[in-house]
């Protein structure tokens, strides 16, 4: 139930926030080994935002 409980206190907007910034992270890491920062940020945004709507999409009734 801890866990349920946790869900219930994350809405929505918080879980694709947390998907973003996941992203950021990855797309930052992507952009140092690639030597393109940007090309790195804008891959990693566009694999944030589906890992955030894939995350605020789950319901736990």
């Amino acid at each position: 139930m801890g866990d349920a409980d946790a869900d219930e206190e994350l809405p929505h907007p918080e879980r694709l926030a947390l998907g973003v910034a996941v992203g950021a992270g990855f797309g930052t890491a992507l952009g140092v080994a690639l030597d393109d920062i940007a090309v790195g940020i804008a891959i990693g945004m566009g694999t944030g935002v589906s890992i955030g709507v894939a995350l605020a999409s789950v319901e736990d009734e």
